[in-house]
């Protein structure tokens, strides 16, 4: 949890330093749009950690994982270096996305300083994932703090330099974090992943179809999780009020995804965990509830009492007219972080049980719906892109978890489960 909120933390900071910089509208505008089509290059390899958790027990099986995750990092290296050629950057921002040229150029340059974002984020992922199931939670935390701290030095320094925008600033500090994590994760938990990749081989190794037909819909799902930010920016580019909406929307993404962090880090140790013993899918059920009680008094008061206009204009950086224009989206994207507590307890139960096709469908339907959302309140509501944005972004959220909360629970274990248990 501790490194889901470090990682959240550092989002918020880079969000900050963009708005403290010259031309804070468009340059959070520009970092938004980088960041979004960064986040749907790395979608193939997002899930790597799960992956890695439920996995990786013995040398066969991580040098199989290993190989194939090496792989998906050339290959989204290869997606964004073509990304960022000009007349096809352009093309896809300014005309598709109906942005104004100095928001496509400022955003294109930005986009450059990710380039080693999305396959440090794999290595990063996939380290993580062993790290993880075999009880190193220790070691990612401090990978997590390390990322901060590189973060936060590569701000300080670049924007120290007038010839590199806000935007520019926000992207290089993200990619510094994410390789410094990666590497700090790599060398702290070298004992443990040496101790795994030494292990000798079980009785029945792993295929590559048995992990494709595990991982492909992981991957499904992380496009088209990934994907609904960069449909969102899509929309707001033809929205009311286009820039004023993508220049807050940063800061509010950072805002509930600061919170989600809890839920995120539920779903990862929750692979780990559930087979460790037969009372902990109750004792981690408890957990859960526990902790969307808690994180809902702390939202609320935040997000609706005077402390959101604080959060905005001293946490965030944004001056009182960006605050009073971000203060509705806030709040309409608040309950975010709580119904996500549902959400990825439900989606770590399926993966443990080997049903990510669930997981698949729920987000099709959070990806449709709230598309359609989006696209029915821009056109009738009247409403900015930013307002009609977080509250289909909620909506949609809560449409899937729900789907996932009806799906009823095997009544008995699967014998993948039962290997699994006597694996962990």
């Amino acid at each position: 949890m501790a490194t889901w909120l470090l990682m959240a933390i550092s989002w918020q900071i880079v969000a900050t330093v963009v708005a403290s910089l010259p031309n804070p509208t468009v340059n959070l505008a520009a970092f938004g749009v980088a960041a979004a089509i960064g986040l749907i290059i790395e979608a193939p390899i997002v899930m790597m950690t799960n992956a890695a958790s439920a996995l990786c027990h013995d040398q066969q099986s991580y040098q199989l994982v290993r190989r194939t995750n090496y792989k998906l990092n050339a290959l989204i290296t290869l997606l964004i270096i073509v990304m960022v050629y000009p007349p096809l950057y352009r093309w896809f921002t300014g005309t598709l996305m109906n942005l104004d040229a100095e928001l496509v150029e400022t955003s294109r340059v930005a986009l450059i300083w990710l380039l080693p974002w999305p396959a440090a984020i794999g290595f990063r992922r996939f380290y993580q994932g062993i790290a993880l199931s075999s009880g190193a939670g220790r070691q990612i935390t401090i990978g997590g703090l390390s990322r901060m701290i590189a973060t936060i030095l590569t701000c300080f320094v670049t924007s120290k330099f007038s010839v590199f925008s806000g935007a520019s600033v926000g992207c290089a500090g993200l990619s510094a974090g994410v390789i410094a994590e990666a590497l700090a994760v790599r060398y702290l938990a070298r004992h443990t992943i040496h101790a795994v990749a030494t292990r000798p081989n079980g009785p029945k190794p792993l295929t590559h179809k048995r992990f494709w037909t595990f991982y492909y819909p992981l991957i499904i799902t992380a496009f088209i999780s990934l994907g609904i930010e960069p449909m969102v920016t899509f929309f707001l580019g033809r929205s009311k009020s286009p820039i004023e909406s993508l220049a807050v929307m940063p800061v509010v993404s950072a805002f509930y995804f600061s919170f989600c962090s809890f839920s995120l880090a539920l779903q990862d140790a929750m692979v780990a965990l559930l087979g460790t013993s037969s009372e902990a899918k109750r004792k981690l059920r408890e957990f859960t509830v526990t902790m969307t009680l808690i994180l809902t008094a702390f939202v609320l008061l935040l997000a609706y009492t005077p402390l959101a206009n604080s959060w905005l204009t001293k946490i965030s950086g944004l001056s009182p007219e960006m605050t009073e224009f971000a203060l509705l989206p806030l709040r309409l994207a608040a309950p975010i972080p709580i119904i996500s507590m549902l959400f990825c307890y439900q989606v770590a139960v399926n993966i443990f049980e080997h049903r990510t096709i669930a997981v698949t469908i729920a987000s099709g339907l959070e990806a449709g719906f709230i598309v359609l959302l989006v696209w029915m309140g821009l056109k009738w509501s009247g409403q900015t892109g930013a307002v009609v944005a977080t509250a289909s972004l909620t909506l949609g959220r809560l449409i899937c978890s729900l789907y996932l909360l009806r799906r009823p629970s095997k009544p008995e274990q699967s014998s993948a489960q039962s290997t699994l248990m006597q694996l962990h």
